[in-house]
């Protein structure tokens, strides 16, 4: 008779059960932790993907905002250089224009009245009553001065150029002195070729809008020449 202990198969020990264990949980472990790398690696580039896209977006709002900014600067500019252009060319038309009422003015005098030559030279401009005063850059009560550096005298020859058509470089300024008030001056200038026939000049002060000239006569002689 055989032994049935014999015949019968031994169980499997705790220890082979759990080496069992062991070594099927170890490649889900590894598994998992491969998913795992790679989700995050996926989501990293997604994210530096949408961070760089953001970042483009902001520079190129900042870009655009530059450039309209500089395009408004440049219109702007444009604006008040063309303003600026437009105001210089009124001036010079109503400077222009004056000029041409005067001379257009004082042609109809010599052509009206046609005196002798020595009454001519010597009343050209008595008539002439239609300047403006110069303008001014000093302040009220106004005290004139006769002094040649001073603001007072330049004005006074700025309004006799005015009144004569000369420029201050060809002009020589004979006498400017005190014209009978305190208020009133008077000139004598002429030109390096007019010298014997100067022009005296007379001039008022206006308040608060400066030197204005009222006559101007042509002498027959220069009392200022030694002769």
């Amino acid at each position: 008779m055989a032994n049935h202990f014999d015949t019968e198969k031994p169980f499997p020990s705790r220890s082979s059960k759990s080496k069992a264990r062991e070594k099927g949980h170890f490649p889900r472990v590894l598994i998992k932790l491969v998913l795992i790398a790679s989700i995050l690696f996926v989501s990293g580039i997604l994210i530096a993907m949408i961070v760089d896209a953001i970042n483009q977006s902001d520079q190129q709002q900042v870009n655009s905002e530059i450039k309209n900014g500089a395009e408004n600067n440049d219109n702007s500019n444009d604006s008040t250089d063309e303003t600026k252009t437009n105001n210089d060319q009124n001036l010079d038309q109503n400077i222009d224009e004056n000029k041409t009422i005067d001379k257009k003015e004082k042609t109809g005098e010599e052509q009206t009245d046609q005196p002798s030559n020595s009454e001519s030279n010597s009343n050209e401009f008595t008539e002439n009553g239609q300047w403006q005063p110069i303008g001014t850059k000093q302040e009220e009560p106004h005290i004139t001065t006769f002094t040649k550096e001073s603001i007072d005298w330049q004005e006074m020859v700025k309004a006799i150029t005015y009144a004569t058509n000369l420029s201050e470089e060809q002009m020589i300024i004979w006498r400017l002195e005190n014209g009978g008030a305190p208020n009133l001056a008077r000139g004598v200038v002429s030109t390096s070729m007019t010298k014997e026939t100067p022009y005296e000049v007379k001039l008022e002060w206006v308040t608060n809008e400066g030197w204005k000239p009222v006559e101007v006569n042509v002498l027959d002689q220069n009392p200022y020449i030694k002769r």
